[in-house]
Protein backbone atom coordinates (compact mmCIF):
# COMPACT_ATOMS: atom_id res chain seq x y z
CA UNK A 1 0.00 0.00 0.00
CA UNK A 2 2.75 2.34 0.67
CA UNK A 3 4.29 1.82 -3.11
CA UNK A 4 1.31 2.85 -4.47
CA UNK A 5 0.96 6.11 -2.61
CA UNK A 6 4.57 6.97 -3.56
CA UNK A 7 4.18 5.86 -6.92
CA UNK A 8 0.97 8.17 -7.64
CA UNK A 9 2.48 10.92 -5.53
CA UNK A 10 5.71 10.76 -7.59
CA UNK A 11 3.52 10.39 -10.77
CA UNK A 12 1.62 13.94 -9.22
CA UNK A 13 4.63 15.77 -9.10
CA UNK A 14 6.17 14.95 -12.67
CA UNK A 15 2.64 16.24 -13.79
CA UNK A 16 2.77 19.04 -12.52
CA UNK A 17 5.95 20.24 -13.14
CA UNK A 18 5.09 19.51 -17.19
CA UNK A 19 2.38 22.05 -16.71
CA UNK A 20 4.14 24.72 -14.99
CA UNK A 21 6.52 25.28 -18.25
CA UNK A 22 3.14 25.58 -20.42
CA UNK A 23 1.59 28.15 -17.76
CA UNK A 24 4.16 30.64 -17.93
CA UNK A 25 3.89 30.22 -21.93
CA UNK A 26 0.34 30.76 -21.33
CA UNK A 27 0.85 34.01 -19.61
CA UNK A 28 3.33 35.22 -21.89
CA UNK A 29 1.69 34.51 -24.94
CA UNK A 30 -1.91 35.90 -23.07
CA UNK A 31 0.43 39.39 -22.49
CA UNK A 32 1.49 39.74 -25.69
CA UNK A 33 -1.93 39.08 -27.20
CA UNK A 34 -3.03 41.64 -24.96
CA UNK A 35 0.15 44.55 -25.90
CA UNK A 36 -1.21 43.70 -30.07
CA UNK A 37 -4.68 44.28 -29.39
CA UNK A 38 -4.22 47.62 -27.83
CA UNK A 39 -1.79 48.67 -30.67
CA UNK A 40 -4.51 48.00 -33.01
CA UNK A 41 -7.38 49.72 -31.12
CA UNK A 42 -4.52 52.58 -31.10
CA UNK A 43 -4.04 52.26 -34.83
CA UNK A 44 -8.18 52.36 -35.69
CA UNK A 45 -8.59 55.56 -33.37
CA UNK A 46 -6.05 57.27 -34.93
CA UNK A 47 -7.13 56.07 -38.27
CA UNK A 48 -10.27 57.79 -37.71
CA UNK A 49 -8.80 60.77 -36.05
CA UNK A 50 -6.52 61.77 -39.24
CA UNK A 51 -9.94 61.64 -41.14
CA UNK A 52 -9.71 58.78 -42.82
CA UNK A 53 -13.29 59.09 -43.80
CA UNK A 54 -14.67 62.45 -43.94
CA UNK A 55 -17.60 61.87 -42.03
CA UNK A 56 -16.18 61.01 -38.49
CA UNK A 57 -14.65 64.05 -36.93
CA UNK A 58 -13.76 62.20 -33.75
CA UNK A 59 -13.43 58.58 -32.57
CA UNK A 60 -12.33 57.03 -29.13
CA UNK A 61 -12.25 53.89 -27.18
CA UNK A 62 -14.45 54.82 -23.85
CA UNK A 63 -14.01 51.08 -23.06
CA UNK A 64 -11.92 47.88 -24.32
CA UNK A 65 -15.33 47.17 -26.42
CA UNK A 66 -17.03 50.42 -26.76
CA UNK A 67 -15.67 52.51 -29.43
CA UNK A 68 -17.22 55.97 -30.10
CA UNK A 69 -17.35 58.25 -33.61
CA UNK A 70 -18.53 61.72 -33.58
CA UNK A 71 -20.52 62.87 -36.51
CA UNK A 72 -22.49 66.34 -37.34
CA UNK A 73 -25.72 64.90 -36.81
CA UNK A 74 -28.19 65.48 -39.70
CA UNK A 75 -31.25 63.94 -37.97
CA UNK A 76 -30.87 60.56 -39.74
CA UNK A 77 -30.28 57.33 -38.11
CA UNK A 78 -26.44 57.03 -38.35
CA UNK A 79 -26.50 53.30 -37.82
CA UNK A 80 -25.14 52.83 -41.46
CA UNK A 81 -22.15 54.70 -40.34
CA UNK A 82 -21.66 52.29 -37.21
CA UNK A 83 -21.35 49.56 -39.48
CA UNK A 84 -18.86 51.06 -41.50
CA UNK A 85 -16.69 51.64 -38.70
CA UNK A 86 -17.61 48.30 -37.66
CA UNK A 87 -15.32 46.99 -40.74
CA UNK A 88 -12.72 48.94 -40.54
CA UNK A 89 -12.34 47.40 -36.54
CA UNK A 90 -12.92 43.82 -38.23
CA UNK A 91 -9.78 44.79 -40.78
CA UNK A 92 -7.83 45.45 -37.72
CA UNK A 93 -8.84 42.37 -35.75
CA UNK A 94 -10.39 44.04 -32.85
CA UNK A 95 -14.46 43.85 -34.34
CA UNK A 96 -15.19 41.44 -32.23
CA UNK A 97 -17.74 41.84 -29.52
CA UNK A 98 -17.31 45.63 -29.85
CA UNK A 99 -19.96 48.00 -29.58
CA UNK A 100 -19.81 50.83 -31.70
CA UNK A 101 -21.80 53.83 -30.66
CA UNK A 102 -22.14 56.85 -33.20
CA UNK A 103 -22.27 60.02 -30.93
CA UNK A 104 -23.71 63.78 -32.14
CA UNK A 105 -19.90 65.67 -32.57
CA UNK A 106 -21.99 68.64 -30.55
CA UNK A 107 -22.62 66.70 -27.84
CA UNK A 108 -19.40 64.74 -27.06
CA UNK A 109 -18.39 66.71 -23.69
CA UNK A 110 -16.52 65.70 -21.08
CA UNK A 111 -20.11 64.05 -19.33
CA UNK A 112 -20.70 60.69 -21.53
CA UNK A 113 -24.24 60.38 -19.38
CA UNK A 114 -24.96 63.45 -22.07
CA UNK A 115 -23.70 61.85 -25.21
CA UNK A 116 -26.29 61.90 -27.74
CA UNK A 117 -26.13 58.33 -29.56
CA UNK A 118 -27.33 58.47 -32.50
CA UNK A 119 -26.48 55.35 -34.11
CA UNK A 120 -24.91 52.24 -33.37
CA UNK A 121 -24.19 48.57 -34.39
CA UNK A 122 -22.65 45.62 -32.94
CA UNK A 123 -19.42 43.97 -34.07
CA UNK A 124 -18.99 40.52 -34.56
Amino acid sequence: MGRKVWVTTSFAWQALLLLVPLSTNAAETTATDATAMEAARTTVAEYFNKGAQPQIQQAAWTARNIFNVGVHYMGADESAVADEVCKVLASHGVAANTKVRVIDINSMGSDQKRWDVVGQASCR
